[in-house]
């Protein structure tokens, strides 16, 4: 018997707002709702039923016709208006067909004629419920789309990258400001966009700011914007960059090179939600998300006295550390698959890699990231006039690597007798030789990051032959 009442029950409670005049009315159908499963709302009057659809989230609308004030057909013509997702049904005692066609033409879902027909009650409301349904689960489809799209272009499989767009999907919807650590060219600006196009933000604009890009004064100017006459040149008043942003997102790139001043008024739209412009003395308030970027260690610049203490911590609520791509190798196929991808199309050619290319890309350290994996492609297939990028192509740096193969021995060391330490020793060091001393390499082979062999190196106090660093 439970699982029976349970299975009758509806999937969602659905919110239905019942307007009408008269106590009774309202308190029959809201009656007839309840039996079903769902939530009524009772609304005398249509101003009053205004107020309730902008406050609450209803899903569905059953109205009279013929209402105190505006009548039902101005308040089909306010939902279509405001909320054309939200199915309406009108009621009226008068039912005559050139009603009917009215309030249909008007929005309305279906009809129904006082004296009202319970049978006929349950029948409009369960087809209401199910339209609302179809839309709200449409909704979530679209929005899963919308969330593949974005995060399909950060390219990559590695775990890093993995959890990297778990996070952005967990915390997109949030207000919460995130600061995004990473070298140069890992692509933090990315990172932040998609942040920004995931949340219920996205429909106001996201500005992006270069911290290091302009002197302290211009730079106040540009975020804060100025008055009239605020210094030699101000002819006009001008907004700033905080209120072109409002309802949506900033974007601080390299803020560890932002200037103290600039910091502390930072801070305070971050803890007031308002600012000054320059040469102004009114507050402005702004409801904006900020996202902070860098590249700098924070912490170090803190105890040099070079970035604010109490800023990083409010910039700090949710930190994204993006690893640099030697450390995920194995997102290097893909980023080239992808880079070419979007050079074929953009100059309407069909280029592809060939094996040593790639394997060379694959064996290089890439210092410069991302970033200079995407200007190395573009170069590679600028200056091939043919349909295939090859090795000699690349930069010498690039091309002349020695490619990561497994190392040629006449057979096989004895570790009888020796500790595992003893073993590890030995196969790190083994590799090493077998790459000229390549860390990068010798990290590849061994399938462990970079900082993890530079901290074994300093364990077995390994240290690279003098002859080989000449």
């Amino acid at each position: 018997m439970d699982g029976k009442e349970s299975s009758d029950r509806p999937e969602k409670v659905m919110k239905v707002l019942v307007v009408d005049d008269h106590v009774h009315t309202i308190e029959t159908i809201s009656d007839v709702v309840e039996d079903m499963g769902h939530e009524p709302v009772g609304a005398l009057s249509a101003e009053k039923a205004y107020d309730i659809l902008n406050e609450d989230d209803i899903d569905v609308v059953l109205t009279d016709l013929v209402l105190t004030g505006d009548d039902g057909l101005r308040l089909l013509n306010f939902i279509r208006q405001n909320y054309p997702e939200v199915p309406a049904v009108l009621i009226s005692g008068h039912g005559t067909v050139e009603t009917a066609v009215a309030a249909l033409k008007d929005g309305a879902l279906d009809f129904l004629v006082k004296p009202i027909d319970l049978t006929r009650l349950r029948a409009v409301v369960n087809v209401a419920v199910r339209f609302r349904t179809a839309i709200l689960q449409n909704r979530v489809l679209r929005s899963r789309l919308k969330e593949r799209d974005v995060l399909e272009k950060i390219v990559g499989r590695s775990p890093g990258i993995q959890r990297i767009k778990q996070l952005i999907s967990q915390i997109a919807p949030s207000n919460a400001t995130v600061l995004i650590t990473g070298e140069s060219g890992t692509g933090k600006e990315l990172v932040a966009e998609a942040i920004h196009l995931l949340s219920p933000r996205n429909t106001n604009t996201m500005v992006s700011i270069n911290s290091a890009a302009l002197s302290p004064e211009l730079l106040e100017s540009e975020l804060f914007g100025h008055e009239k006459g605020a210094f030699t040149g101000a002819i006009k008043s001008k907004e700033g960059q905080f209120e072109v942003a409002d309802g949506g997102t900033i974007f601080f790139d390299e803020i560890g090179d932002m200037p103290q001043a600039i910091q502390a008024k930072i801070l305070r739209v971050l803890e007031k939600r308002n600012f000054t412009r320059v040469g102004g003395t009114k507050p402005i308030s702004v409801d904006v998300r900020v996202i902070a970027a860098t590249n700098a260690n924070l912490k170090e610049a803190m105890d040099k006295s070079k970035f604010r203490q109490d800023l990083y911590y409010r910039l700090n609520v949710i930190s994204i550390d993006i690893p640099p791509l030697r450390e995920r190798g194995e997102d290097v196929p893909l980023l080239v698959t992808h880079f070419l991808n979007e050079l074929n199309k953009r100059d309407d050619r069909a280029v592809s890699l060939g094996p040593e290319a790639l394997e060379a890309l694959c064996s290089y350290h890439w210092p410069g990231n991302v970033r200079e994996l995407r200007n190395t492609l573009e170069r590679a297939f600028l200056i091939n006039a043919g349909d295939r990028i090859l090795k000699t192509d690349l930069p010498a740096e690039i091309a002349n690597i020695e490619l990561v193969r497994k190392p040629r021995v006449s057979k096989a060391p004895s570790y009888v007798g020796k500790t595992m330490e003893d073993i590890e020793k030995e196969a790190i060091e083994a590799t090493l030789e077998s790459t000229g001393w390549n860390k990068s390499q010798a990290a590849q082979m061994l399938k462990i990051g970079l900082k993890t062999l530079y901290r074994k190196l300093e364990k077995f106090d390994i240290r690279e032959p003098a002859e080989k660093k000449k």
